[in-house]
Protein backbone atom coordinates (compact mmCIF):
# COMPACT_ATOMS: atom_id res chain seq x y z
CA UNK A 1 0.00 0.00 0.00
CA UNK A 2 2.80 1.89 1.15
CA UNK A 3 4.42 1.46 -2.26
CA UNK A 4 1.32 2.26 -4.40
CA UNK A 5 0.98 5.67 -2.72
CA UNK A 6 4.37 6.91 -2.94
CA UNK A 7 3.91 5.76 -6.98
CA UNK A 8 0.60 8.07 -6.90
CA UNK A 9 1.85 11.11 -5.52
CA UNK A 10 5.48 10.83 -7.78
CA UNK A 11 2.74 10.28 -10.67
CA UNK A 12 0.69 13.52 -9.51
CA UNK A 13 3.83 15.40 -9.22
CA UNK A 14 4.82 14.47 -12.89
CA UNK A 15 2.21 15.50 -14.51
CA UNK A 16 2.00 18.68 -12.60
CA UNK A 17 5.49 19.30 -13.62
CA UNK A 18 4.03 18.39 -17.38
CA UNK A 19 1.60 20.69 -17.18
CA UNK A 20 3.38 23.82 -16.07
CA UNK A 21 5.99 22.84 -19.29
CA UNK A 22 2.67 22.75 -21.26
CA UNK A 23 1.37 26.16 -19.47
CA UNK A 24 4.47 27.87 -19.94
CA UNK A 25 4.27 27.22 -23.71
CA UNK A 26 0.82 28.25 -24.12
CA UNK A 27 2.24 31.46 -22.37
CA UNK A 28 4.80 31.91 -24.95
CA UNK A 29 3.23 30.81 -27.63
CA UNK A 30 0.22 34.00 -26.87
CA UNK A 31 3.29 35.93 -26.33
CA UNK A 32 4.33 35.03 -29.78
CA UNK A 33 1.35 35.56 -31.13
CA UNK A 34 0.30 38.79 -29.30
CA UNK A 35 3.76 39.99 -30.87
CA UNK A 36 3.35 38.85 -34.42
CA UNK A 37 -0.13 41.03 -34.54
CA UNK A 38 1.14 43.94 -32.83
CA UNK A 39 3.33 43.84 -35.90
CA UNK A 40 0.71 43.22 -38.48
CA UNK A 41 -1.44 45.74 -36.72
CA UNK A 42 1.82 48.21 -37.01
CA UNK A 43 2.31 47.30 -40.52
CA UNK A 44 -1.44 47.62 -41.51
CA UNK A 45 -2.28 51.03 -40.15
CA UNK A 46 0.46 52.32 -42.61
CA UNK A 47 -0.12 50.20 -45.21
CA UNK A 48 -2.05 51.26 -48.83
CA UNK A 49 -5.46 50.86 -48.65
CA UNK A 50 -6.84 48.17 -51.19
CA UNK A 51 -9.52 45.96 -50.11
CA UNK A 52 -12.80 47.95 -49.28
CA UNK A 53 -16.44 46.39 -49.51
CA UNK A 54 -19.72 47.79 -49.36
CA UNK A 55 -23.05 46.84 -50.71
CA UNK A 56 -26.97 47.61 -49.88
CA UNK A 57 -27.65 43.83 -49.04
CA UNK A 58 -28.93 43.42 -45.10
CA UNK A 59 -25.62 42.89 -44.04
CA UNK A 60 -24.26 45.89 -44.80
CA UNK A 61 -27.65 48.88 -44.69
CA UNK A 62 -30.44 48.42 -42.70
CA UNK A 63 -33.15 48.75 -42.99
CA UNK A 64 -32.97 48.49 -46.98
CA UNK A 65 -35.99 50.69 -47.37
CA UNK A 66 -35.95 53.08 -44.92
CA UNK A 67 -39.45 55.45 -44.33
CA UNK A 68 -38.53 59.14 -44.80
CA UNK A 69 -36.69 60.80 -41.71
CA UNK A 70 -35.61 56.97 -40.22
CA UNK A 71 -31.59 56.69 -39.53
CA UNK A 72 -29.96 53.98 -41.78
CA UNK A 73 -27.09 51.97 -40.22
CA UNK A 74 -24.69 51.67 -42.81
CA UNK A 75 -21.67 48.97 -42.43
CA UNK A 76 -17.96 49.27 -44.55
CA UNK A 77 -15.86 45.62 -44.77
CA UNK A 78 -12.00 47.15 -44.25
CA UNK A 79 -8.69 44.78 -44.29
CA UNK A 80 -8.42 44.10 -40.80
CA UNK A 81 -6.14 46.83 -38.89
CA UNK A 82 -5.68 48.46 -42.23
CA UNK A 83 -8.43 51.51 -41.85
CA UNK A 84 -8.02 53.76 -38.74
CA UNK A 85 -10.54 56.18 -39.89
CA UNK A 86 -13.63 55.90 -41.63
CA UNK A 87 -16.63 58.23 -42.75
CA UNK A 88 -19.48 58.28 -44.71
CA UNK A 89 -19.82 60.93 -47.16
CA UNK A 90 -23.72 62.08 -48.44
CA UNK A 91 -25.83 64.88 -49.99
CA UNK A 92 -29.54 65.16 -50.97
CA UNK A 93 -28.55 67.73 -53.93
CA UNK A 94 -26.59 65.93 -56.11
CA UNK A 95 -23.22 66.83 -54.95
CA UNK A 96 -23.75 70.40 -54.59
CA UNK A 97 -23.16 69.92 -51.40
CA UNK A 98 -22.05 66.99 -48.81
CA UNK A 99 -22.48 66.15 -45.22
CA UNK A 100 -20.47 63.63 -43.43
CA UNK A 101 -21.48 61.58 -40.57
CA UNK A 102 -18.19 59.50 -38.51
CA UNK A 103 -18.29 55.59 -38.54
CA UNK A 104 -16.68 53.76 -35.69
CA UNK A 105 -15.16 50.32 -35.18
CA UNK A 106 -17.85 47.73 -34.67
CA UNK A 107 -16.03 44.31 -34.78
CA UNK A 108 -13.72 42.12 -36.03
CA UNK A 109 -15.51 39.81 -38.52
CA UNK A 110 -15.44 35.54 -37.85
CA UNK A 111 -12.98 35.32 -40.23
CA UNK A 112 -10.51 37.01 -38.70
CA UNK A 113 -9.38 39.14 -41.96
CA UNK A 114 -11.93 41.69 -42.10
CA UNK A 115 -12.98 45.10 -39.70
CA UNK A 116 -16.55 45.99 -39.45
CA UNK A 117 -17.29 49.45 -39.21
CA UNK A 118 -20.68 50.70 -37.94
CA UNK A 119 -22.37 54.74 -39.19
CA UNK A 120 -25.65 56.38 -39.35
CA UNK A 121 -27.09 58.73 -41.72
CA UNK A 122 -30.61 60.44 -42.03
CA UNK A 123 -33.32 59.13 -44.63
CA UNK A 124 -34.20 62.64 -45.37
CA UNK A 125 -34.65 64.13 -49.00
CA UNK A 126 -36.19 62.44 -52.45
CA UNK A 127 -32.45 61.18 -53.33
CA UNK A 128 -29.80 60.27 -51.11
CA UNK A 129 -26.44 59.47 -52.62
CA UNK A 130 -23.32 58.49 -50.45
CA UNK A 131 -19.73 56.82 -50.03
CA UNK A 132 -16.86 56.78 -47.80
CA UNK A 133 -13.81 58.66 -46.83
CA UNK A 134 -11.43 55.93 -45.00
CA UNK A 135 -7.73 56.46 -43.86
CA UNK A 136 -4.92 55.00 -41.46
CA UNK A 137 -2.26 56.42 -39.65
CA UNK A 138 0.15 57.62 -42.97
CA UNK A 139 -1.19 60.93 -43.63
CA UNK A 140 -1.23 59.89 -47.52
CA UNK A 141 -3.19 57.15 -47.33
CA UNK A 142 -6.51 58.75 -47.46
CA UNK A 143 -9.14 57.25 -49.85
CA UNK A 144 -12.51 57.32 -51.45
CA UNK A 145 -14.80 54.49 -52.06
CA UNK A 146 -18.10 53.86 -54.14
CA UNK A 147 -19.50 52.40 -56.84
CA UNK A 148 -16.64 52.39 -58.90
CA UNK A 149 -14.35 51.56 -56.11
CA UNK A 150 -11.19 53.09 -54.79
CA UNK A 151 -9.60 56.19 -55.83
CA UNK A 152 -7.55 58.70 -54.51
CA UNK A 153 -9.91 61.84 -55.63
CA UNK A 154 -13.44 62.40 -55.58
CA UNK A 155 -15.79 60.82 -58.21
CA UNK A 156 -18.45 62.11 -59.18
CA UNK A 157 -21.75 61.94 -56.97
CA UNK A 158 -23.62 59.80 -59.32
CA UNK A 159 -21.41 57.10 -58.15
CA UNK A 160 -22.44 56.93 -55.34
CA UNK A 161 -25.21 54.43 -53.25
CA UNK A 162 -28.26 55.76 -53.84
CA UNK A 163 -31.48 55.42 -51.00
CA UNK A 164 -34.78 56.84 -51.61
CA UNK A 165 -36.22 57.80 -48.26
CA UNK A 166 -40.25 56.27 -48.08
CA UNK A 167 -40.24 54.39 -51.96
CA UNK A 168 -41.02 50.77 -50.53
CA UNK A 169 -41.47 47.99 -52.96
CA UNK A 170 -43.81 44.68 -52.32
CA UNK A 171 -41.75 42.10 -50.81
CA UNK A 172 -43.61 39.59 -52.51
CA UNK A 173 -42.02 41.07 -55.80
CA UNK A 174 -38.38 40.83 -54.73
CA UNK A 175 -36.68 37.85 -56.00
CA UNK A 176 -39.57 36.62 -57.70
CA UNK A 177 -40.31 33.61 -60.04
CA UNK A 178 -42.23 34.77 -62.64
CA UNK A 179 -44.08 33.14 -65.61
CA UNK A 180 -44.95 35.21 -68.65
CA UNK A 181 -48.36 34.01 -70.66
CA UNK A 182 -49.91 35.35 -73.87
CA UNK A 183 -53.63 34.35 -72.67
CA UNK A 184 -54.79 33.90 -76.86
CA UNK A 185 -51.97 31.59 -77.57
CA UNK A 186 -51.77 29.32 -74.16
CA UNK A 187 -54.44 26.97 -74.08
CA UNK A 188 -58.38 27.33 -75.04
CA UNK A 189 -60.36 26.67 -72.25
CA UNK A 190 -63.76 27.68 -73.66
CA UNK A 191 -64.59 27.41 -77.10
CA UNK A 192 -68.30 28.79 -76.54
CA UNK A 193 -66.18 32.31 -76.58
CA UNK A 194 -63.98 31.69 -79.77
CA UNK A 195 -65.71 34.33 -82.66
CA UNK A 196 -64.95 32.66 -86.57
CA UNK A 197 -64.64 36.50 -87.50
CA UNK A 198 -64.85 39.59 -84.77
CA UNK A 199 -64.81 42.99 -85.95
CA UNK A 200 -61.36 43.05 -87.06
CA UNK A 201 -60.24 39.52 -85.77
CA UNK A 202 -60.19 36.48 -87.89
CA UNK A 203 -59.28 33.01 -86.30
CA UNK A 204 -56.65 30.12 -87.39
CA UNK A 205 -56.33 26.35 -86.34
CA UNK A 206 -54.34 25.81 -83.12
CA UNK A 207 -51.69 23.91 -85.03
CA UNK A 208 -50.79 26.78 -87.54
CA UNK A 209 -48.61 29.57 -87.51
CA UNK A 210 -50.83 33.27 -87.66
CA UNK A 211 -49.95 35.25 -90.69
CA UNK A 212 -50.79 38.82 -89.50
CA UNK A 213 -51.29 40.22 -86.12
CA UNK A 214 -55.56 40.14 -86.33
CA UNK A 215 -55.17 36.19 -86.12
CA UNK A 216 -56.51 34.61 -83.05
CA UNK A 217 -55.82 30.70 -81.76
CA UNK A 218 -59.15 31.26 -79.02
CA UNK A 219 -56.74 31.05 -75.92
CA UNK A 220 -58.97 32.16 -72.83
CA UNK A 221 -58.75 32.57 -68.97
CA UNK A 222 -60.66 29.28 -68.58
CA UNK A 223 -57.49 27.72 -70.75
CA UNK A 224 -54.82 29.17 -68.16
CA UNK A 225 -56.56 28.37 -65.10
CA UNK A 226 -57.17 24.72 -66.35
CA UNK A 227 -53.36 24.93 -66.62
CA UNK A 228 -52.31 26.62 -63.36
CA UNK A 229 -51.03 23.11 -61.69
CA UNK A 230 -48.80 22.98 -64.35
CA UNK A 231 -47.36 26.32 -63.69
CA UNK A 232 -47.21 25.49 -60.41
CA UNK A 233 -45.21 22.73 -60.69
CA UNK A 234 -42.46 24.98 -62.06
CA UNK A 235 -42.21 26.62 -58.21
CA UNK A 236 -43.75 30.08 -59.97
CA UNK A 237 -44.55 32.55 -57.54
CA UNK A 238 -45.79 35.07 -60.09
CA UNK A 239 -48.00 34.55 -63.53
CA UNK A 240 -47.67 37.91 -65.68
CA UNK A 241 -49.98 37.74 -68.60
CA UNK A 242 -50.54 40.31 -71.56
CA UNK A 243 -52.90 42.53 -72.12
CA UNK A 244 -56.44 41.35 -71.52
CA UNK A 245 -58.59 44.78 -72.25
CA UNK A 246 -60.40 44.51 -75.55
CA UNK A 247 -57.62 44.79 -78.53
CA UNK A 248 -57.57 43.91 -81.92
CA UNK A 249 -54.69 42.57 -82.09
CA UNK A 250 -53.53 38.97 -80.74
CA UNK A 251 -51.26 40.23 -78.19
CA UNK A 252 -53.20 42.56 -76.96
CA UNK A 253 -50.80 45.67 -77.58
CA UNK A 254 -53.09 48.09 -79.14
CA UNK A 255 -55.93 49.50 -76.81
CA UNK A 256 -59.84 49.43 -78.14
CA UNK A 257 -61.29 49.60 -74.67
CA UNK A 258 -59.67 50.25 -71.48
CA UNK A 259 -63.27 49.02 -69.37
CA UNK A 260 -63.63 45.97 -71.56
CA UNK A 261 -62.22 42.29 -71.07
CA UNK A 262 -61.28 41.52 -74.69
CA UNK A 263 -64.16 38.66 -75.24
CA UNK A 264 -62.62 36.09 -76.79
CA UNK A 265 -60.47 35.65 -72.88
CA UNK A 266 -63.43 35.46 -71.60
CA UNK A 267 -66.00 38.80 -69.49
CA UNK A 268 -64.81 40.30 -65.82
CA UNK A 269 -66.37 38.13 -63.96
CA UNK A 270 -64.27 34.98 -65.40
CA UNK A 271 -60.95 37.63 -64.57
CA UNK A 272 -61.84 37.51 -61.02
CA UNK A 273 -62.69 33.39 -61.22
CA UNK A 274 -59.39 33.26 -62.57
CA UNK A 275 -57.63 35.67 -60.05
CA UNK A 276 -58.76 33.83 -57.23
CA UNK A 277 -57.45 30.43 -58.79
CA UNK A 278 -53.96 32.02 -59.08
CA UNK A 279 -54.38 33.26 -55.55
CA UNK A 280 -55.23 29.81 -54.20
CA UNK A 281 -52.25 28.47 -55.93
CA UNK A 282 -50.21 30.80 -53.49
CA UNK A 283 -48.50 33.06 -57.13
CA UNK A 284 -49.67 36.36 -57.32
CA UNK A 285 -51.23 38.29 -60.96
CA UNK A 286 -49.81 40.82 -63.03
CA UNK A 287 -51.79 42.24 -65.34
CA UNK A 288 -49.96 44.76 -68.58
CA UNK A 289 -51.58 47.82 -69.47
CA UNK A 290 -50.93 50.13 -72.35
CA UNK A 291 -51.58 53.87 -71.82
CA UNK A 292 -48.95 55.63 -74.61
CA UNK A 293 -51.38 55.32 -77.23
CA UNK A 294 -54.87 54.07 -78.35
CA UNK A 295 -55.90 52.54 -81.97
CA UNK A 296 -57.91 54.63 -84.54
CA UNK A 297 -60.79 52.88 -84.32
CA UNK A 298 -60.98 52.64 -80.20
CA UNK A 299 -63.86 54.00 -78.40
CA UNK A 300 -62.12 57.24 -77.81
CA UNK A 301 -60.70 58.52 -80.93
CA UNK A 302 -63.03 56.17 -83.47
CA UNK A 303 -62.09 57.08 -86.89
CA UNK A 304 -64.37 55.16 -89.06
CA UNK A 305 -68.00 55.75 -86.61
CA UNK A 306 -67.70 52.27 -85.80
CA UNK A 307 -68.67 53.00 -81.81
CA UNK A 308 -72.04 54.68 -80.19
CA UNK A 309 -70.41 57.50 -78.44
CA UNK A 310 -68.44 60.16 -80.18
CA UNK A 311 -65.04 59.88 -80.75
CA UNK A 312 -62.60 62.60 -80.64
CA UNK A 313 -62.13 62.15 -84.67
CA UNK A 314 -65.53 62.68 -85.33
CA UNK A 315 -66.65 65.72 -83.60
CA UNK A 316 -64.50 69.06 -82.42
CA UNK A 317 -66.73 68.58 -79.02
CA UNK A 318 -66.55 64.93 -78.07
CA UNK A 319 -65.19 64.35 -74.54
CA UNK A 320 -62.46 62.60 -75.73
CA UNK A 321 -60.82 65.15 -77.98
CA UNK A 322 -58.28 66.63 -75.46
CA UNK A 323 -56.96 63.23 -74.33
CA UNK A 324 -55.40 63.04 -78.01
CA UNK A 325 -52.73 65.82 -79.44
CA UNK A 326 -54.01 67.50 -82.84
CA UNK A 327 -52.26 70.04 -84.52
CA UNK A 328 -54.65 69.93 -87.12
CA UNK A 329 -57.94 68.59 -86.16
CA UNK A 330 -59.14 65.71 -87.37
CA UNK A 331 -56.44 64.27 -89.61
CA UNK A 332 -53.17 65.61 -87.99
CA UNK A 333 -52.18 64.61 -84.91
CA UNK A 334 -49.22 63.47 -82.80
CA UNK A 335 -48.48 59.56 -83.52
CA UNK A 336 -46.97 56.86 -81.49
CA UNK A 337 -46.88 53.28 -82.43
CA UNK A 338 -48.48 54.04 -85.44
CA UNK A 339 -51.66 55.03 -83.30
CA UNK A 340 -52.60 58.09 -82.08
CA UNK A 341 -50.64 59.38 -78.98
CA UNK A 342 -52.45 59.80 -75.24
CA UNK A 343 -52.10 62.98 -73.98
CA UNK A 344 -51.81 61.94 -70.11
CA UNK A 345 -51.61 65.52 -68.65
CA UNK A 346 -55.69 66.18 -69.49
CA UNK A 347 -58.18 65.86 -66.73
CA UNK A 348 -59.92 63.65 -69.82
CA UNK A 349 -57.24 60.85 -69.77
CA UNK A 350 -56.73 61.01 -65.71
CA UNK A 351 -59.88 60.73 -64.57
CA UNK A 352 -60.79 57.63 -67.00
CA UNK A 353 -57.05 56.11 -66.39
CA UNK A 354 -56.21 56.38 -62.67
CA UNK A 355 -57.98 59.82 -61.04
CA UNK A 356 -61.68 59.18 -61.44
CA UNK A 357 -63.92 57.08 -59.21
CA UNK A 358 -63.73 53.49 -60.50
CA UNK A 359 -61.37 54.60 -62.88
CA UNK A 360 -59.56 51.77 -65.65
CA UNK A 361 -56.36 51.23 -63.25
CA UNK A 362 -57.89 51.17 -59.65
CA UNK A 363 -61.00 49.28 -60.95
CA UNK A 364 -58.71 46.28 -61.98
CA UNK A 365 -56.02 47.13 -59.56
CA UNK A 366 -58.30 44.70 -57.36
CA UNK A 367 -58.25 42.34 -59.01
CA UNK A 368 -54.25 42.06 -60.33
CA UNK A 369 -51.50 42.00 -57.76
CA UNK A 370 -49.38 44.44 -60.15
CA UNK A 371 -49.14 46.09 -63.68
CA UNK A 372 -46.44 45.96 -66.15
CA UNK A 373 -46.39 49.65 -68.06
CA UNK A 374 -46.06 48.64 -71.75
CA UNK A 375 -43.59 51.72 -73.23
CA UNK A 376 -44.04 52.67 -69.62
CA UNK A 377 -40.63 55.10 -70.31
CA UNK A 378 -42.72 56.98 -72.80
CA UNK A 379 -45.86 57.97 -70.61
CA UNK A 380 -46.36 62.03 -72.00
CA UNK A 381 -48.21 65.06 -71.53
CA UNK A 382 -48.15 68.29 -72.70
CA UNK A 383 -48.75 71.79 -71.64
CA UNK A 384 -49.52 74.82 -74.02
CA UNK A 385 -45.87 75.65 -73.47
CA UNK A 386 -43.86 72.23 -72.04
CA UNK A 387 -43.61 68.74 -71.68
CA UNK A 388 -44.74 67.21 -68.77
CA UNK A 389 -42.02 64.51 -67.61
CA UNK A 390 -42.81 60.65 -66.95
CA UNK A 391 -42.53 60.68 -63.49
CA UNK A 392 -44.92 63.14 -63.01
CA UNK A 393 -47.64 60.84 -64.07
CA UNK A 394 -46.76 57.57 -62.32
CA UNK A 395 -46.11 59.04 -59.08
CA UNK A 396 -49.79 60.09 -59.51
CA UNK A 397 -50.65 56.94 -60.89
CA UNK A 398 -48.45 55.08 -58.09
CA UNK A 399 -50.53 57.04 -54.84
CA UNK A 400 -53.70 55.98 -56.58
CA UNK A 401 -52.77 52.17 -56.76
CA UNK A 402 -51.34 51.78 -53.23
CA UNK A 403 -54.73 53.08 -52.07
CA UNK A 404 -56.22 49.96 -53.13
CA UNK A 405 -53.61 47.96 -52.48
CA UNK A 406 -50.69 48.71 -50.52
CA UNK A 407 -48.32 46.24 -51.79
CA UNK A 408 -49.41 46.82 -55.61
CA UNK A 409 -46.70 46.19 -57.81
CA UNK A 410 -45.42 48.74 -60.66
CA UNK A 411 -43.02 47.50 -63.50
CA UNK A 412 -42.17 49.62 -66.60
CA UNK A 413 -41.27 47.58 -69.63
CA UNK A 414 -37.95 50.01 -69.96
CA UNK A 415 -37.23 53.75 -68.24
CA UNK A 416 -33.57 53.47 -66.51
CA UNK A 417 -33.74 57.37 -65.91
CA UNK A 418 -36.91 56.74 -63.38
CA UNK A 419 -35.74 53.66 -61.23
CA UNK A 420 -34.46 56.56 -58.20
CA UNK A 421 -36.92 58.47 -58.72
CA UNK A 422 -39.40 57.12 -56.05
CA UNK A 423 -41.78 56.28 -59.15
CA UNK A 424 -41.48 53.10 -60.37
CA UNK A 425 -40.86 49.44 -58.45
CA UNK A 426 -38.43 47.96 -61.33
CA UNK A 427 -38.28 47.58 -65.08
CA UNK A 428 -37.59 44.67 -67.69
CA UNK A 429 -33.97 44.47 -67.49
CA UNK A 430 -34.09 44.73 -71.39
CA UNK A 431 -30.63 45.12 -71.92
CA UNK A 432 -29.10 42.26 -70.21
CA UNK A 433 -31.68 40.26 -72.11
CA UNK A 434 -29.47 39.78 -75.36
CA UNK A 435 -26.40 39.00 -74.24
CA UNK A 436 -28.30 36.03 -72.33
CA UNK A 437 -29.77 35.22 -75.61
CA UNK A 438 -26.35 35.09 -77.29
CA UNK A 439 -24.71 32.75 -75.19
CA UNK A 440 -27.51 30.27 -74.81
CA UNK A 441 -27.31 30.14 -78.63
CA UNK A 442 -23.52 29.13 -78.04
CA UNK A 443 -22.56 33.12 -79.71
CA UNK A 444 -20.70 34.22 -77.50
CA UNK A 445 -18.02 32.53 -74.79
CA UNK A 446 -18.07 32.51 -71.20
CA UNK A 447 -15.43 35.35 -71.24
CA UNK A 448 -17.63 37.77 -73.23
CA UNK A 449 -20.68 36.76 -70.80
CA UNK A 450 -18.75 37.42 -67.68
CA UNK A 451 -17.59 41.13 -69.28
CA UNK A 452 -21.80 41.54 -70.05
CA UNK A 453 -22.51 40.68 -66.36
CA UNK A 454 -19.35 42.81 -65.14
CA UNK A 455 -21.35 45.72 -67.01
CA UNK A 456 -25.34 44.54 -65.99
CA UNK A 457 -23.71 44.90 -62.44
CA UNK A 458 -22.85 48.83 -62.81
CA UNK A 459 -26.48 49.53 -64.50
CA UNK A 460 -28.01 47.44 -61.56
CA UNK A 461 -26.07 49.19 -59.06
CA UNK A 462 -27.42 52.44 -60.11
CA UNK A 463 -30.61 51.90 -58.74
CA UNK A 464 -32.00 51.41 -54.96
CA UNK A 465 -30.96 47.71 -54.18
CA UNK A 466 -34.72 46.50 -53.46
CA UNK A 467 -35.34 47.63 -57.30
CA UNK A 468 -32.44 45.95 -58.80
CA UNK A 469 -34.41 42.47 -56.89
CA UNK A 470 -37.31 43.44 -58.94
CA UNK A 471 -35.70 43.51 -62.28
CA UNK A 472 -37.00 40.92 -64.71
CA UNK A 473 -34.12 38.94 -66.41
CA UNK A 474 -35.69 37.32 -69.39
CA UNK A 475 -34.02 34.99 -72.10
CA UNK A 476 -37.43 35.71 -74.66
CA UNK A 477 -40.18 37.83 -74.54
CA UNK A 478 -42.86 38.76 -77.02
CA UNK A 479 -40.20 41.18 -78.69
CA UNK A 480 -37.87 38.39 -79.62
CA UNK A 481 -37.14 35.33 -81.40
CA UNK A 482 -37.39 32.53 -79.17
CA UNK A 483 -34.13 30.42 -78.70
CA UNK A 484 -33.02 27.80 -81.00
CA UNK A 485 -30.58 25.49 -78.99
CA UNK A 486 -30.14 21.86 -79.33
CA UNK A 487 -27.31 21.56 -77.10
CA UNK A 488 -28.53 21.26 -73.60
CA UNK A 489 -25.66 22.02 -71.13
CA UNK A 490 -25.21 25.29 -72.90
CA UNK A 491 -28.94 26.33 -73.28
CA UNK A 492 -28.87 25.25 -69.32
CA UNK A 493 -26.01 26.98 -68.50
CA UNK A 494 -27.79 30.26 -69.27
CA UNK A 495 -30.78 29.38 -67.73
CA UNK A 496 -28.73 28.80 -64.67
CA UNK A 497 -27.31 32.26 -64.78
CA UNK A 498 -30.61 33.62 -65.12
CA UNK A 499 -32.07 31.81 -61.90
CA UNK A 500 -29.30 32.86 -59.85
CA UNK A 501 -28.60 36.41 -61.16
CA UNK A 502 -29.92 39.49 -59.17
CA UNK A 503 -33.38 40.06 -59.50
CA UNK A 504 -36.25 38.54 -60.79
CA UNK A 505 -35.88 35.64 -63.63
CA UNK A 506 -39.15 35.60 -65.89
CA UNK A 507 -39.73 32.44 -67.92
CA UNK A 508 -41.57 33.22 -71.37
CA UNK A 509 -44.42 30.22 -72.21
CA UNK A 510 -43.15 27.21 -73.49
CA UNK A 511 -39.58 27.83 -73.30
CA UNK A 512 -38.96 25.58 -70.60
CA UNK A 513 -40.02 22.93 -72.42
CA UNK A 514 -37.93 23.36 -75.57
CA UNK A 515 -40.80 24.46 -77.88
CA UNK A 516 -39.74 26.06 -81.36
CA UNK A 517 -42.45 25.87 -84.02
CA UNK A 518 -41.37 24.92 -87.50
CA UNK A 519 -39.87 27.84 -89.78
CA UNK A 520 -43.01 29.52 -91.62
CA UNK A 521 -44.32 32.48 -92.80
CA UNK A 522 -46.12 35.09 -90.59
CA UNK A 523 -45.30 37.11 -87.51
CA UNK A 524 -45.55 33.92 -85.16
CA UNK A 525 -41.81 32.97 -86.40
CA UNK A 526 -40.65 36.36 -85.75
CA UNK A 527 -42.38 37.51 -82.63
CA UNK A 528 -43.30 34.18 -80.91
CA UNK A 529 -46.75 34.63 -80.52
CA UNK A 530 -47.33 30.99 -81.67
CA UNK A 531 -49.95 28.56 -79.73
CA UNK A 532 -48.43 26.60 -77.20
CA UNK A 533 -48.20 22.50 -78.12
CA UNK A 534 -49.83 20.59 -75.34
CA UNK A 535 -48.97 17.26 -76.59
CA UNK A 536 -46.35 16.23 -73.89
CA UNK A 537 -44.61 13.92 -76.33
CA UNK A 538 -43.28 16.75 -77.92
CA UNK A 539 -41.67 18.41 -74.98
CA UNK A 540 -38.04 18.39 -73.93
CA UNK A 541 -38.26 16.61 -70.87
CA UNK A 542 -34.74 16.95 -70.21
CA UNK A 543 -35.16 21.02 -70.07
CA UNK A 544 -38.24 20.89 -68.09
CA UNK A 545 -37.22 19.08 -65.33
CA UNK A 546 -34.17 21.02 -65.50
CA UNK A 547 -36.29 24.00 -65.04
CA UNK A 548 -38.39 22.34 -62.64
CA UNK A 549 -35.23 21.63 -60.78
CA UNK A 550 -34.49 25.40 -60.89
CA UNK A 551 -37.28 26.88 -59.67
CA UNK A 552 -37.32 23.86 -56.68
CA UNK A 553 -33.78 25.72 -55.92
CA UNK A 554 -35.12 29.14 -55.93
CA UNK A 555 -38.26 27.82 -53.36
CA UNK A 556 -35.57 26.58 -51.15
Amino acid sequence: MRKRIIALIVALVLVCIGSGVILMKSITDVQASSEQDAATKAEKETGYIVDLFHDQGHIYMTPDEPREGEDVTIRLRTERYNVTRAQIQYTTDKGRSWNVADMKFEKQDDTGYYDLWKGEIPAEGDLIYYRFIVSNLDAMNTVYYDKKGISITEGQYRNGWQIVPGHDVPDWAMGALWYNIMPDAFYNGNTTNDKQISGKNTYVTWNRLRKGLTDKYGGDLDGVEGRLDYIDSLYVDAIYMSPIQKSYQNAGYGPVHWDEVESTFGNERDLVEFADAVHEHDMKLMGDVVLTFAVEDSYYFDKNSIWPTVGAYESRDSIYKDMFKFYNWPDNFMVGWESPSVNMNTDVAKNLLYAGKDSYLTHYASIFDGYRFDCGGWLWGTTDTDDVKTEVFVKEIRKALREVDEDFFLLSESDATNMNTGTWDAQWNIGYMPKLQDYAKGLINETLMAEAMYNFEKYEKNMPRSVALCLHNMISDHDSYRVVQEDDYLYNAAVLIQMTYLGSPSVFYGEEMGYIREPETGVGTIQSFYALDWDEANWDQSRLNFYKAMGELRNQ
